[in-house]
């Protein structure tokens, strides 16, 4: 008896056993496909990051060619060339910032072909849409868009992701990808809201924006257009003032003071809801641009085009110090196209609002000027409220739209 109760329970064992060897496998395999599982979510993650900086890096070195790219007139690089160094700079910035990254503890290669240039009218359509598709090729506008495709291949040199489990399973590689498109934000921006805006308060006519674009081959009485200045765009480096340097760079300026509009006005502007005569406030608002109460003096949706807007009083010597400290940085324009009334009750009717840059200045000589050029300008307070035509050259920023 004893000796059959022994023999029973070495069945069972063995059974269990049996059991244990027959679940192991099922049980082994589960654990092998999570671990790689959890090694392609995160190199997943990875590809997304790098197609996500690349593209954003992309967009961006599109903003030095803002300006002469939409404004062909400005320049002297004909428009296919400027196209075409836009597409090449841009593409090999997206190239480099994507190999900058590692997936699986290894460098990324990325191919320039997986870099796409285009243009999109509203990158808050759909792309199925007419406003919202890729646009690309000579006839397409000039440029907003970088799409970039980082992937882990056969197309590219570290190949596919090997997996660590994956050959027990009949599959020891993975092929990934990841893509994304960024875009310069310069649609539908009708005005500014909020703090850090870069607004000046100086005004320019119509006929005098119609020029410096190429709109008009006409130039205004008291304008003088000329190119005496080099103006490097801070994106690709100019650090002001020292990014303006004496000398033509195929870009026109314009000596836009005076531009005198009746006896005892100039062309400054009050950038709140309510005349302004202090010459420390318009001091400061050369300096720094409005406040986030001054623009809110105008209602809920802040500084909109169209409206009306307060004329200040002629420019003094004294705010040369306050020119000069901002000579080279992109800011904003105000454009009207007509005024009522004359001196400190003058009233001007802003219809738009374009980016430029003060050159130089010389309040204190015989001959007094402003001299301005056109350059792209980036605006933290920009709003988008559907407008297109409000702004020329005025971005609010570049950011991921696909």
């Amino acid at each position: 008896m004893q000796l059959q109760r022994i023999s029973g329970q070495r069945r069972r064992q063995g059974g269990i056993t049996s059991i244990v060897a027959i679940l192991l496998l099922p049980l082994l395999s589960m654990l092998a496909f999570a671990i790689d599982l959890n090694f392609l979510w995160r190199a997943d993650a990875e590809l997304q990051n790098a197609a996500d900086a690349a593209a954003l890096a992309g967009a961006s070195e599109l903003f030095a060619y803002a300006a002469p790219g939409n404004h062909p007139a400005v320049s002297s690089i004909p428009p296919a060339q400027l196209r075409s160094l836009a597409e090449r700079d841009a593409r090999a910035v997206a190239v480099a910032y994507g190999q900058q990254h590692r997936v699986a503890n290894t460098g990324l290669a990325v191919n320039a072909d997986d870099v796409g240039v285009g243009y999109i009218t509203d990158p808050a359509a759909a792309s199925s849409t007419t406003t919202g598709s890729w646009q690309t090729g000579p006839t397409a506008p000039f440029p907003n868009s970088i799409r970039v495709t980082v992937r882990r291949d056969g197309q590219v040199g570290p190949g596919p992701l090997s997996l660590y489990f994956g050959g027990l399973l009949g599959a020891p590689q993975a092929a990934r990808q990841a893509s994304a498109t960024a875009t310069l934000r310069g649609q539908n921006i009708s005005g500014f809201r909020g703090a850090g805006g870069r607004l000046l308060p100086l005004a320019m006519s119509l006929a005098t924006f119609n020029r410096l674009t190429g709109a008009s081959a006409t130039t205004p009485i008291g304008v003088t257009p000329q190119d005496l200045w080099t103006l490097r765009p801070v994106a690709t480096g100019g650090s002001p003032p020292t990014n303006v340097t004496a000398g033509a760079d195929g870009t026109e300026e314009a000596k836009i003071f005076p531009d005198k509009t009746t006896a005892g006005n100039f062309g400054l502007l009050s950038l709140r809801n309510s005349k302004a005569t202090s010459a420390g406030t318009y001091d400061n608002w050369i300096r720094n641009g409005p406040s986030d109460a001054d623009l809110a003096s105008f209602g809920a949706s802040g500084l909109q085009a169209p409206l009306d807007l307060h004329g200040g009083p002629g420019l003094k010597a004294s705010e040369e110090d306050a020119f000069r400290s901002i000579i080279g940085q992109p800011r904003t324009l105000v454009v009207y196209d007509n005024y009522s009334g004359s001196g400190s009750n003058t009233t001007y009717h802003v219809v738009h609002f374009l980016g430029a840059a003060v050159v130089a200045v010389d309040l204190n000589g015989k001959d007094k000027y402003v001299t301005i050029q056109l350059t792209p300008t980036l605006d933290p307070t920009a709003v988008r409220t559907g407008n297109p035509a409000a702004t020329t050259l005025i971005y609010s920023g570049v950011s991921l739209t696909r």
